[in-house]
Parts: C-alpha cells; structure tokens; sequence
C-alpha cells in the first residue's frame, strides 16, 4: 500500500481538454487551451509525448511563449500521418510529466479506428526515429525519459521488442499491467503459446537470485492469486533460467489462463518465498469498436449520438441512457430513437440547465454498457468543468437530486449489530455527504484481514467495470489529508455463476493510522470517479 500526503493538495484540477482542428491548426503547431496551460504549464518539460490507445507514441517539441503554450516541432507529422483535416476533433487527458493520452474523432463524433502499432510503425519508423533523437537532442535532459522511482522495481520476463507483434488486446493489458503500483519488488511475465504448452513461465534471473533462491538450487514458492488461493510452484533453475514449472499448470488451469495474458508477481515474503500473482486477461479490457464518442452542442440544443456507434450499439441501448459525472452524480436521459438519428430527450434539458451547457460545449462520452455512460463535459475554453455543484432538481432528472445514493450494510447485520455500533450507524446515516457513498461496519473478520468488503452496486457503477480488470488501484483519502492507494479486487464465488464480490484489500496501515477498532463505522464517500478517489469519514463505537 503506498501511502501519500497531500495537505499541500498537489492533485490537477484540469487534466482533460479538446481541440478541434481548423486551418490554422493544422499549420505548424497545436494552441494548448489557457485555462490547461495556468494550471500546468510549469511543469511542462520540453518534450511532450502523446500515447494514441493503439500503443503508439509520438514526441513533439513543446514551445512556449509569453502568452501560449504549442505543440510544435513533430505536430505537422502527426496531423499528416493520420489525415486530420477540418472539424477532426482530439481529446487530450494529461497524466503527468508532460506525457498525454490522445483519441482522435472525425466530424460525425466517432472515434478513429488506429491501425495496429507494427503497421502504424512500419511506413514511417526511419523517419520518426530520427525526428524522436533530433528532438530530444534539442530539448536536453529531461525528466520525462528517466525511470520513474516508484514503478522503477519491476523486472520483465520478455523484451519491450517482443510487443510489436503482439495482438492489441495483449498491448492493453500490458498498458493495464504497468499501471498497478506493487508494495514490494515484482516482475511482469506475458504469456506465449510455448509457455503455455511447456507448462512453465520465467522469472526474470537477477529476481530470482537476489529475492527467490541460490544458484543451482530448486525451491518450492506459493503463489497467490487476487482471491488468496495458493499454490504450491516448483522454482527450477537451469542454465541461467529460472522458471516456474512443476504445479504451475495447476495454477494455469485454475485460473484460466491463456496466450497473451499479462502477470505481475510482486514478493510477498522473502523468507518463506510467497508471490502474489495479479492477472491482466487479454481480452477482457479490449477497447470495443465505437466504445467512446463526442457530441458538440450546437444552434438546437438537440444532442445526436454518432450513427455509427448506433450501428453498433443501438439495439442494446433502453429507452433511457443513464449518465455518470466524474463527481459521481447520475442522471437518467430519455432517447429518442428515429430512422436515421437518435437524440438525448426526456430530462435533456434539466440536465443542460444544471449544468450550464449552452452552445460551443462538448459532451465525451464512454460507453460501460447496460446503457451506462460515463460523460465528461467541457466548456468554450476547451477545459473540462470540474467544479460540478450537486443536482438542483427537474422532474425525474437525477438519482441524486435529493440525496447522493448510499449503500449502506445488510439489514440483517445491522439488527446483529451491538448497540454500540448501531448507535455508530445512524450517525453514518444522518451525515450528508454531496457525493454518493457506502457504508462499512468493522467486524472480526474485516479487522483481521484488513480488508473492505465494497457493495457491487457501487463498484459496478462508480469504480470498477465489470469485466474489465480483476484488481483496480483506489486511493482513500483520511480526515488529515493522507491518501493512502489500496487494492480493490473482483472475486468470484466458487460454484456460482455470476455471483462476484467486490473488496478492499490492503487497509491495515489505515487501521493503524486512525486507530481502528471492532463495531467502528467507516463512510466512504466518492470524491473523484475518474481517480478513484474514496473521503474516509469514521464514526466509533466507543
């Protein structure tokens, strides 16, 4: 679990904006919003690298002037290589240290369809090669290529090289794979047909020397999966390579694993040699083929969703779509589906008015199915709007025009609560939080194996999609300001199913921390969809 100060709030307000391509735009540099440029442009290095969700990564020289900030040098390249022309539109969502995620949309609001990495590479790779070493020379030293410390102990099992010919469902759960944040030391394995058929997969040899065995020698480690299964796994050295082999195919089997997958075992005890195995499943985060989309508000006020995602979509959407706000709030809007275009309908325009979307603003929507969107929202300074104030109301508009949803405990363990913790529990229910929330009653089994049980509702619908990841990285944040990163893990029940749970996994030095006792009453409250972000509010029993 790491764990974080943020009195002095280093958190970004704005990471998120969009650029439409005009003529100008498409000349020799891109105009980086103000608003984005107050609030992060001194940490702006020189060099910029855009990630495009192919796996391709372009470097563009930033230049910076009195009033402006530009992506300059390597900016005329890209808008040639994929053909952006007028009203193309870009979404870019900053993540630090001058690096940025980019999708790219036509005019109709679809997004573009890359082309995988190895043939987006392929036609140019002389030329950019030689652009990429030509722009770091002019740019010096700089931050943004050096390891970074926290992510800087994981090992691999294969060769960054071997990737170009890996199919883009396996690049993303690479991409997945190197965003979890490990206590201990670790290594990354990707799993190929010879793997899978010979039954073994290999640990990096300087891990295994310096944290599994001695040289020559054979070792028994236990592995253990997200759930807490175990097994036992023979470690066998041979010839300088150490690989897991004798009761890995059990492993394998138990947790259906293929080609392609992505492991990360992190070093749980060194003494008694334990790992822990997080799987990233190749597949199961695939980007689907129209899952996100744009819609510009313009002269009527009638949003239309891109016929092409409807094409796609459109027969599992409802008569309503709901919308989640980065703030949590929800809201159910109506669709109107005709021949050739569906509209937003019904509630439409109380969501509009509350939260002042006029014409020039910009709606981003992810699709989560079961007609769920995520929706991110933007105004004329081409900035996403961050400060949303709760919902005031409209007829049917949102969930949360009264109250933010709670998810409280079971009724039945609330009646076995003692009075003590009952007492703790309607004090939980009297607070009013903006955001929704849920509610945790330490018991023995919680205390013990510091861990969380989160209610599915609020999971599926705030945290974690299902069927995306089996672990996400959440951040809970205590009353003094600390933020403390945890586990959250998808568990599903033996013999039954469909049947999952969701839970918090790593909470002991928050236990510590605040002195956590037996019947105390934990509120957790949403602060942040797109972070993950968790108020921890605590009610003691005694």
């Amino acid at each position: 679990m790491k764990r974080k100060n943020t009195r002095s709030n280093t958190r970004r307000d704005i990471t998120l904006f969009f650029k439409i391509i005009f003529p100008l735009t498409v000349a020799e540099q891109m105009r980086i919003p103000k608003k984005f440029a107050m609030h992060n442009g001194g940490e702006l290095e020189d060099v910029a690298k855009l990630f495009l969700p192919n796996g391709r990564v372009w470097e563009m020289r930033i230049s910076k002037g009195r009033e402006e900030i530009s992506l300059a040098e390597g900016w005329p390249e890209f808008v040639e290589h994929y053909s952006l022309h007028n009203d193309h539109f870009l979404i870019f969502k900053y993540k630090g240290r001058s690096n940025f995620k980019v999708r790219i949309f036509d005019v109709s609001g679809s997004e573009m369809q890359y082309p995988p990495v190895e043939m987006d590479e392929t036609s140019d790779s002389g030329e950019e090669t030689n652009r990429s070493q030509k722009i770091r020379r002019q740019a010096g030293p700089s931050r943004a290529y050096k390891t970074r410390k926290n992510k800087g102990s994981i090992q691999f099992t294969f060769k960054p090289t071997k990737l170009r010919h890996s199919s883009l469902e396996t690049l993303e759960a690479v991409h997945e794979a190197e965003k979890l944040e490990t206590r201990g030391p670790s290594f990354m394995a990707l799993l190929s047909k010879s793997d899978m058929k010979s039954c073994r997969v290999y640990v990096p040899q300087k891990f295994a020397e310096t944290y599994l065995t001695e040289e020559g020698d054979n070792d028994t480690v236990q592995i253990e999966s997200s759930e807490g299964r175990q097994w036992d796994v023979v470690l066998h050295y041979a010839k300088g390579r150490n690989s897991l082999s004798v009761g890995w195919a059990n492993f394998a089997r138990d947790n259906h694993l293929k080609a392609g997958d992505v492991l990360v075992f992190e070093l749980l005890n060194r003494r008694h040699v334990a790992l822990q195995c997080t799987i990233f499943r190749a597949g199961s985060m695939s980007r689907r083929e129209f899952p996100v989309f744009c819609i510009p508000i313009l002269q009527d006020m009638n949003p239309r969703i891109p016929p092409q995602f409807m094409s796609h979509y459109g027969n599992e959407l409802a008569d309503a779509a709901t919308l989640i706000l980065p703030n949590g709030q929800v809201w159910e809007i109506g669709l109107s589906k005709g021949l050739d275009e569906t509209f937003l309908d019904s509630c439409w325009l109380e969501f509009a008015e509350n939260y002042s979307i006029g014409v020039g603003h910009f709606l981003y929507f992810k699709y989560k199915g079961q007609s769920r969107f995520k929706v991110h929202i933007f105004d004329k300074s081409c900035c996403e709007i961050r400060s949303l104030r709760p919902a005031t109301g409209g007829v049917g508009s949102s969930r949360a025009n009264i109250r933010p949803i709670r998810f409280g405990i079971t009724a039945c363990r609330s009646n076995r609560a003692s009075l003590a913790s009952q007492k703790a529990l309607r004090e939980a229910d009297k607070y009013e939080t903006r955001n929704p929330s849920f509610v945790v009653l330490l018991g023995k089994s919680e205390m013990n194996k510091s861990q969380w049980f989160v209610p599915v509702k609020f999971a599926e619908t705030y945290l974690m999609h299902i069927g995306k990841t089996d672990t996400k990285a959440i951040n809970i944040k205590g009353s003094d300001g600390t933020q403390w990163q945890v586990q959250m893990c998808k568990i599903v029940l033996s013999g039954m199913d469909g049947y999952f749970l969701f839970q918090i996994r790593g909470c002991a030095g928050i236990v510590a921390e605040y002195d956590l006792k037996i019947e105390d009453v934990l509120l957790f409250e949403l602060l942040d969809m797109e972070d993950a972000l968790l108020q921890l509010h605590i009610f003691r029993a005694h």
